[in-house]
């Protein structure tokens, strides 16, 4: 187990493949993944993400938080597994074997879901930048994809802004051959949801994959590339 998780220690959010579990219900969570490494997973997930404050004024989107994932039973186990780990001192469960997640799935992390578990579907994100805010008072705002103002170092990088761009063309890719056309997550796109690719479209993603894992920048790490599973396992909400 990585030293960020030995112990009462925790992975610091300010680590670029960080990720945050919030569960909301009985049947539902929240996960949070830094725009850094759902953007490039192919890089140091111990590098510091991109202006990593603590505290601070910032502006989301909330429509592109992504919705209608279906969970099997093996994530369940998985992300329940994650959650006892990180448990200080209490859990608690409806069901006594619900407490032992442990038994159902390995204890190596790096291979829970195979690196997918906790990830968002890359082909649901938008490419966003830079957002303008203009007040009647006539005073505007901006801020780029990460937060930062235009008096702040590394505002708006367009050379990294295009290593991301590759990055995240090459995981969409990747991940339209791993799962196939059904999005595992969708977004609200111009008041609509996008749940399954057409043919046309998924086959010329498949297809870019080699292109754009050729292109990938020479600082991203080993280039992952599992080999496609068909899922029978049973679906739970």
């Amino acid at each position: 187990m990585s030293k960020w998780c030995r112990g009462s220690a925790e992975p610091d959010i300010r680590l670029s493949a960080t990720h945050t579990l919030f569960p909301l219900t009985f049947d539902r969570i929240l996960v949070l993944t830094n725009l850094s490494w759902a953007r490039n997973p192919y890089g140091d997930p111990l590098k510091p993400r991109p202006n990593p404050r603590l505290f601070g004024e910032t502006i989301f989107k909330y429509t592109q938080i992504q919705i209608g994932r279906q969970l099997s039973e093996e994530e369940v186990f998985e992300i329940n597994h994650i959650i006892k780990v990180r448990a200080h001192r209490y859990i608690a469960a409806a069901k006594k074997e619900w407490l032992y997640p442990e038994r159902q799935v390995s204890r190596r992390w790096d291979k829970l879901g195979d690196g997918y578990l906790l990830m968002p579907d890359p082909r649901s994100m938008n490419f966003s930048s830079d957002v303008y805010i203009g007040y009647e008072s006539g005073r505007s705002e901006a801020f780029d994809e990460y937060g930062r103002r235009p008096w702040d170092a590394n505002y708006s990088d367009e050379e990294h802004r295009s290593e991301e761009w590759i990055t995240l063309q090459a995981f969409k890719a990747e991940y339209a051959r791993v799962f196939g056309p059904k999005r595992r997550g969708s977004s609200f796109e111009l008041g609509s949801l996008t749940e399954e690719d057409s043919d046309w479209y998924h086959a010329s993603l498949v297809k870019s994959e080699g292109y754009y894992k050729s292109r990938l920048p020479k600082s991203v790490a080993k280039k992952r590339s599992p080999k496609k599973k068909k899922d029978k396992r049973k679906r739970r909400k």
